[in-house]
């Protein structure tokens, strides 16, 4: 049974799985409206029409989980796309530049960036008015250009690069093409891992009011508003906790599995 979870296969199962939840949760989103108020069915408790009961305003718990999870996975993964993207890029230009001026800028930005703690310096974006989601952006491309680009320098030394390079590739071409590539399979292990430390800071960030508008469920403002209901009340909390340790767990549990050794291949 152990060995089910693990290898290839396993991976290629735990990633189709994640996908369908992730597909179903943005379904969810876009074909449900958000809840209106109704104040003559508030804080019910679980069971009948409300299978999670309803909140304060007396709106349905269950309906407003789907939506906030459909919305923050997907602005999860949209914002770490966009680093990791972002991080690969710089890599390939730091590399390029083999220690050179770019690379120091860089690095100069990279280590101003992350001299910060997570969540002051995107409340400090979100104070000048920046988007959240770009702030989220902004901090997260670090570590992927850190790993992206000692991968990278490592591969570039590799003789399949250095074929490339006596075929008459310039250093740039022979990079995106043979050497990024096959850096990239090094990278993915540790993204599941920012997955989760950028889902929790978003949360946060929607906790403390700096997310999308209030008629927009999310995991945080479902946070925010229990406070009023404390222990009273649970039910209008502890589905959204629960998600949020389900989906960091999940993500802790793929990291192992991308983790494996793989050696590089020629591409291009």
């Amino acid at each position: 049974c152990r060995r089910r979870l693990r290898g290839p296969a396993a991976m290629k199962r735990w990633i189709l799985a994640g996908a369908a939840l992730l597909l179903g949760l943005w379904i969810a989103e876009v074909a449900l409206d958000p809840p209106l108020p109704d104040l003559q069915v508030a804080l019910q408790p679980p069971g009948g029409t409300h299978v999670f009961g309803t909140d304060r305003l007396g709106r349905d718990v269950a309906t407003l989980l789907l939506m906030a999870a459909g919305y923050d996975t997907r602005l999860a993964c949209a914002a770490l796309f966009a680093a990791s993207i972002l991080g690969l890029l710089l890599a390939v230009f730091s590399v390029r530049s083999n220690h050179g001026i770019i690379d120091a800028l860089i690095a100069f930005v990279a280590e101003g960036t992350r001299s910060f703690p997570s969540l002051v310096l995107v409340l400090l974006f979100a104070v000048v008015g920046i988007p959240p989601a770009a702030a989220l952006i902004a901090w997260y491309w670090v570590p992927v250009w850190r790993l992206a680009r000692t991968e990278l320098a490592t591969q570039a030394e590799q003789p399949y690069v250095l074929a490339a390079r006596l075929t008459g590739q310039g250093l740039t071409t022979a990079l995106w093409r043979e050497a990024l590539p096959n850096a990239i399979p090094r990278v993915t292990p540790y993204l599941p891992a920012l997955a989760a430390d950028l889902l929790t800071v978003q949360v946060g960030l929607e906790f403390l009011g700096f997310g999308p508008p209030l008629e927009q469920p999310t995991l945080g403002a479902m946070l925010a508003d229990a406070l009023a209901s404390g222990m009273s009340a649970p039910w209008t909390w502890l589905p959204a906790v629960g998600w949020l340790v389900l989906v960091v767990s999940l993500l802790a549990r793929f990291e192992p599995l991308f983790r494996r050794r793989s050696s590089w291949l020629p591409v291009g």
